[in-house]
């Protein structure tokens, strides 16, 4: 499995889910504006972790800001207009895409700077990863629009699951500032929520599948079966993909 694939699923998934939250109440979005903020939230993240690091204070600051803007999410985003909810998701994949830049490793696309076969290998991999995340988020979206008493439940889980390594980096980093003292019980909280992401992805599959299972008798199962061929097909395009480079390798 392509270290970027799991890497781009693990950073986005929660997001997806909640961006298909934002948008289950309302009219669906219209296409155009919904890919330029998802683009520009994108390109805007990548951009600001790659760029903006600072010292721990404004990493401290950061991190804080991201708590604050949560809160303020779960306040505004059941009610807020349109224009507000293209807003609310154009900041939530800014902040994903933001820690998905602070990986070291995604500098590992590829070795040089020319087009080569890691590149392209690697690159598919990404596509397909936010594939699916676009997926997933339709998916979600569809069966709240028709399962209305999971909407609540489903919104504060997904925003546990986001506040539980948010809050390990503020403690790891009130820590690292002596604001806070340290302590072995703090310590291991914050190694078991920030070293443990591929378990919050887990876990919001399971929300994603557990939602489409209380769905089954209202939501169209041709919907549920285009999908999984979906993910299916993807999967072994990527799967082809890797053994025709390593055949000609």
């Amino acid at each position: 499995m392509s270290y970027f694939f799991v890497t781009t699923l693990q950073v986005f998934f929660c997001i997806a889910l909640l961006s298909g939250v934002l948008w289950s109440r309302n009219d669906p979005p219209s296409l155009r504006p919904l890919t330029w903020t998802l683009l520009t939230g994108l390109i805007a993240g990548v951009l600001a972790g790659l760029f903006i690091h600072g010292s721990q204070p404004v990493q401290l600051l950061l991190v804080g800001a991201e708590v604050m803007v949560s809160l303020l999410f779960v306040l505004s985003f059941w009610w807020a207009s349109t224009r507000i909810r293209y807003l609310w998701q154009g900041i939530l994949i800014f902040g994903a895409a933001r820690h998905w830049a602070l990986d070291p490793n995604l500098g590992g696309l590829t070795s040089t700077h020319v087009l080569n076969t890691d590149l392209l290998l690697n690159l598919t991999a990404v596509v397909l990863a936010f594939a699916i995340l676009c997926l997933a988020g339709v998916l979600c979206a569809m069966l709240l629009r028709r399962i209305r008493g999971l909407y609540w439940p489903l919104t504060l889980i997904l925003l546990v699951m986001i506040w539980l390594p948010l809050s390990g980096n503020l403690l790891l980093l009130l820590m690292k500032l002596q604001v806070v003292p340290l302590g072995k019980s703090l310590l291991s909280f914050v190694a078991k929520v920030t070293n443990n992401t591929a378990l919050y992805n887990w876990a919001g599959a399971a929300l994603l599948l557990a939602l489409a299972l209380c769905g089954e008798g209202s939501v169209s199962v041709e919907n549920i079966q285009w999908l999984s061929v979906a993910i299916f097909a993807g999967g072994f395009v990527i799967w082809l993909v890797r053994m025709c480079f390593r055949v000609e390798s």
